[in-house]
């Protein structure tokens, strides 16, 4: 009876255990960027307001901005190299026949404090070639020397 009684509970246990994962397969990527509006130039201790214009696939929807800020050095021209990604995500699941590209923007702040005197270059992401290599659409920033 034991025996029985333990083969019914772990028979039980197998069956309700589901290794299928209902949540959503979101898939992502990255949205070209189109158009900025840098500044000309930087101060010091100012914060900038920044929109940067992305084409949105169909059926996608924005999830965050991608930075990777790296410092000056000699190989980079000793500016302060900032990459910059729109992230963007689908569900392959929901069946989407949408073809439209849509113009979005999203806002982006920079904050300058005073030890920040190395002009910048922004590096934005508008695609990538056909070996998977990321394509950049440069923009350099000088920030203005202390008066």
């Amino acid at each position: 009876m034991k025996k029985l009684v333990f083969l019914f509970v772990a028979v039980l246990a197998l069956v309700s255990c589901s290794i299928d994962d209902d949540s959503p397969n979101l898939e992502y990527s990255f949205a070209p960027i189109v158009s900025n509006d840098f500044p000309e130039s930087f101060d010091l201790n100012t914060s900038y307001d920044v929109s940067l214009g992305y084409n949105l696939p169909a059926c996608s929807q924005f999830t965050d901005l991608s930075f990777n800020v790296v410092e000056p050095t000699s190989e980079n021209g000793n500016f302060k190299e900032v990459f910059i990604g729109v992230v963007v995500q689908k569900n392959p699941a929901i069946n989407c026949t949408d073809t439209e590209v849509e113009l979005k923007s999203v806002p982006l702040t920079v904050n300058l404090n005073s030890t920040d005197t190395e002009d910048y270059k922004f590096k934005l992401l508008v695609g990538v070639d056909e070996n998977d290599e990321p394509i950049y659409d440069e923009v350099i920033v000088p920030v203005n020397a202390a008066d």
